[in-house]
């Protein structure tokens, strides 16, 4: 992807690019991380072995990781997954069981939180709306709010070609996990309130038609 190193080189942590970023070294690290961000190459596929993530391998080549290899992972220390690739969201529905794509595999190895692709992603718009949800996550922001707020960025950007505002080109991006759901509002308080200033500005009316008379 031409985007890949400007999509996290602004990102906090270890940070492997081009032929350092082999699918060892991922096995290795990714158990030990809070967040793991992916901007590779990925295949969704409903054939055996068909689905995959892109890595360099070392001497040069590439190396893949199946879907398979991924379930024997363990990421339950890890708090996120962002999978900035074609297609981690998409694969075969199964019947009791859901889709069983890239994304899933990094549920089931034990990640609760995914930001996963549902088609081929468009490079630039994939990395501009990436980058604003670091920037929002280490803001303090929940993972749907900074991945929704990206998007509004993205949307509002002057800077940016029109076309790039079509769902296409931003949509493909969603959240799967653990939605943080704002507090719960007392409407009872709430309504309790406003008669409260009701009443007072009724007496306060009152009492200044009192006064003039």
């Amino acid at each position: 992807m031409s985007f890949s190193r400007e999509e996290i080189k602004d990102n906090k942590g270890l940070l492997y690019y081009d032929d350092q970023a082999t699918k060892d070294i991922f096995l290795q690290k990714a158990g030990e991380s809070d967040l793991v961000h992916l901007a590779t190459h990925a295949k969704a596929s409903f054939a055996p072995g068909g689905t995959y993530l892109v890595f360099s391998k070392q001497g040069g080549g590439t190396d893949l990781l199946y879907e398979e290899e991924i379930y024997n992972m363990d990421l339950r220390k890890t708090k996120l997954v962002i999978l900035s690739a074609c297609e981690t969201g998409s694969g075969e529905l199964m019947e009791g069981e859901g889709i069983m794509s890239l994304s899933r595999a990094f549920t089931y190895a034990g990640c609760d939180n995914i930001i996963t692709s549902l088609w081929k992603a468009d490079d630039r718009s994939t990395a501009y709306i990436t980058k604003k949800i670091h920037r929002y996550i280490d803001k303090g922001y929940s993972i749907d709010k900074a991945i929704y707020q990206a998007k509004i960025d993205l949307l509002k950007d002057e800077n940016l070609n029109p076309r790039v505002k079509h769902p296409y080109y931003w949509s493909h991006l969603v959240f799967i996990g653990n939605y943080q759901p704002q507090a719960n509002v007392n409407w009872k308080l709430v309504l309790v309130a406003a008669l409260v200033i009701l009443v007072a500005v009724l007496l306060f009316t009152w009492y200044r038609s009192r006064s003039r008379s």
